[in-house]
């Protein structure tokens, strides 16, 4: 290789190398960092940590069920001391609460979420108190003899400041510091990751955490179809120490969480507009007082006191009216649909039974009926486990969502045997408040109105001046009905929705779960997987439960596409927070840059030390909520799943943008440097 090394003066910022690098290799300049700059960038981050500082002493104590809610919204012997009043005083106690207290009285997430706060301080503190005495001083005295290779501003306590002629003595110290830092970190966390292994080995294994259901349930996605009966399960798992004790087969309620979603909808929408009408009726009879009191003249207003008025305006049924003829109210009806019962794992490892919607003289259906082993079922119950899994039971498995949201059109909706029920009678629907009290004050067409949409589809949008225009009350109220009454009706006939390609299954022993965990199900790659235990319900993506193994491949492959085009899209605004820290240099040898050096030196100093951090915080915020989006499209399974996906991308994301993309970019950019030089050279030859 050529010892040829560019002249950084000679270096065109403008050029597609300079781009790209971001200016990499600008420190090298005889123009460096400035002292001005760097107090500029310790003032603002101070002022940033004082502000941070006092907001949170002021809310501390006001929002106590934010930051103290175990001192008092918990039993009594889960509680923890009041932590002490002042700045500082808070600290203390993050560093000396014993460890067994916090994981008994916060769990294993909070204890292990202090400890790498305290590890963090384990490794930096030493190689604080070590590097900085030791190389500063080198750098900063290891000037080299040349006068055109000085370095200014705080490019003379960087490496940058060591000559030529103290390279081959004073940084042998730079080298032993590097390798001692690196041997200082790996140690430590392999320390952290032993100390991690045997603590969750010891938690998981205790006494008190055996009991729970969740130590005992797996969760087990892509199941074939012909193997997505309890029976069929039940002969592939029950070779495991203990045997089963439950299985439940997951099912599609998403037509029923979408009805309960708009039911949420509407019942906001109904409020705001009963509260509107009541609003405007209240204007109106404070405006005909006020016109009665200037005219001297007593009111013929029929005067009615506020909960009568209250209850005429926010009720609409007419007087006499049965209670069948009434609005069914959100409250009677569940607001989650049966998907598993949301509190196994604390059912102290016994899990509920789900509700049996069938005859007293019929069976349960196969998909919830209790497994041998089980201490709350009778012999009648026990399920033959003779089930081939070539049969199928006839029951529908739930297509992909992919696949569902592009054949739109052509998805039948589930809807129970002979139909839903009538929400609600002809003379309640055709009764519009003839005695409502609201008639005394304002008109009928001074009522809120809403557009229909012009195609009785849910995703398409009402359009302003086009479809029907109905009352916004009277209508709300009776998709309100509508929505209960199907509601209902779908919980009580809940069998009839279809499998997803996934389902819970609890064993008798701690050790079975993991065992099925760890054994490989099926012969095809990526079926019946993943297997997950300790997991609890409401950790679970449930649209991603009915992915087939071939679908998962294609996920993976559209997230890896969309990644490195992301990776590539933030390499142009990351080099422009690049570019700002460097705005004297751009100044001096990009021409129509010129007028920046008309600004303020402190003004320059701001933008190169407050305004590049601040723009690059501000970018990779929005990263994690673009990976996390991209993990869930990836088809992971668990929520745990999802943010250990987005810590892999985005670690991948800063290692590619940070180390990688600047290290390749500026080796071509000095390579096309030396080949310009040496065209330029033969030129003047």
């Amino acid at each position: 290789m050529s010892d040829f090394t560019a002249d950084p003066k000679d270096v065109d910022v403008t050029s597609i190398g300079s781009i790209l690098t971001g200016n990499g290799g600008i420190a090298l300049d005889n123009d460096g960092l400035t002292w001005v700059s760097l107090w500029a960038a310790m003032a603002g981050a101070f002022i940033s940590f004082g502000v941070q500082l006092v907001v949170f002493q002021l809310l501390r104590w006001r929002l106590i069920r934010i930051y103290r809610p175990r001192t008092y919204l918990v039993p009594e012997r889960e509680r923890i001391s009041i932590p002490p009043h002042g700045i500082v005083g808070w600290i203390k106690p993050v560093f000396a609460t014993p460890a067994l207290q916090i994981i008994q009285k916060c769990g294993l997430d909070a204890y292990f979420f202090v400890r790498y706060l305290r590890m963090l301080l384990k490794v930096f503190t030493p190689m604080l108190v070590v590097i900085m005495p030791i190389l500063l001083p080198i750098n900063r005295y290891s000037t080299s003899e040349d006068p055109e290779d000085a370095q200014e501003g705080l490019n003379i306590l960087t490496i940058s400041n060591v000559g030529p002629q103290h390279a081959g003595k004073r940084l042998w110290a730079h080298l032993i510091l590097a390798v001692g830092s690196i041997v200082w970190i790996l140690y430590n966390v392999y320390y952290e990751l032993r100390s991690y292994i045997r603590v969750r080995q010891a938690y998981l294994t205790s006494p008190q955490h055996r009991i729970r259901a969740s130590a005992t349930t797996v969760l087990v996605a892509g199941i074939p179809a012909k193997w997505l009966t309890t029976q069929a399960l039940d002969g592939l798992y029950d070779v495991y120490p203990g045997g089963i004790r439950n299985i439940w087969i997951n099912r599609n309620y998403d037509q029923v969480a979408d009805k309960v979603s708009k039911r949420d909808n509407l019942v906001q929408s109904l409020e705001e507009a009963e509260t509107n009408l009541v609003r405007k009726c209240w204007k109106k009879h404070e405006k005909a007082l006020k016109k009665q009191a200037k005219t001297g003249k007593s009111g013929s207003t029929t005067n009615v006191n506020d909960g009568q008025e209250m209850s005429a305006m926010g009720d609409g049924t007419p007087n006499g009216a049965n209670d069948q003829e009434k609005l069914t109210t959100p409250s009677n009806v569940r607001s989650e649909p049966p998907r598993i019962p949301s509190n196994y794992a604390e059912a102290g490892g016994k899990i509920p039974k789900p509700p049996n919607t069938a005859p007293a003289n019929q069976d349960r259906p196969s998909d919830e009926q209790p497994l041998r082993g089980s201490q709350d079922t009778s012999t009648d119950t026990v399920v033959n486990a003779t089930h081939e899994p070539g049969e199928t039971t006839g029951h529908a498995i739930s297509a992909s969502k992919w696949y569902e949201k592009l054949m739109f059109w052509s998805s039948d909706p589930v809807i129970p045997t002979g139909g839903y029920p009538a929400a609600l009678s002809e003379k309640f629907d055709n009764d519009k408040d003839e005695d409502a009290t609201w008639r005394l004050y304002i008109e009928p067409k001074d009522r809120e109105t809403i557009r229909l949409p012009v195609v009785n589809w849910d995703w398409f949008p009402a359009l302003p001046w086009v479809g029907k225009k109905v009352d916004r009350i009277y209508h709300t109220r009776k998709e309100l009905a509508r929505l209960n009454a199907e509601i209902e009706a779908d919980q009580d006939n809940s069998e009839s929705f279809p499998y997803m390609s996934s389902a819970f299954i609890q064993f008798n022993n701690q050790i079975a779960a993991h065992m099925a965990c760890q054994s490989v199900s099926h012969h095809v790659p990526h079926t019946m997987t993943p297997r997950i235990v300790e997991i609890s319900p409401d950790d679970v993506l449930w649209d991603n439960m009915s992915i087939k193994w071939w679908e998962r491949y294609i996920r993976v492959a559209i997230v890896v596409v969309l990644s490195a085009g992301l990776i590539i899209f933030y390499a142009v605004p990351v080099t422009f927070t690049t570019l700002l820290s460097n705005i004297t240099t751009l100044a001096r040898q990009v021409p129509w840059l010129a007028w920046l050096n008309d600004f303020p030196k402190w003004a320059k100093s701001i933008i190169q030390g407050l305004l590049p951090p601040a723009l690059l915080q501000a970018l990779l915020i929005v990263v994690p909520i673009i990976y996390r989006a991209l993990v869930t499209l990836q088809g992971v399974p668990t929520g745990n799943s999802r943010e250990m996906g987005v810590q892999k991308w985005y670690f991948f994301f800063l290692f590619v943008q940070v180390c990688s993309c600047s290290s390749i970019f500026s080796e071509l950019h000095m390579d096309s440097c030396r080949w310009s030089k040496e065209e330029t050279d033969q030129c003047n030859n």
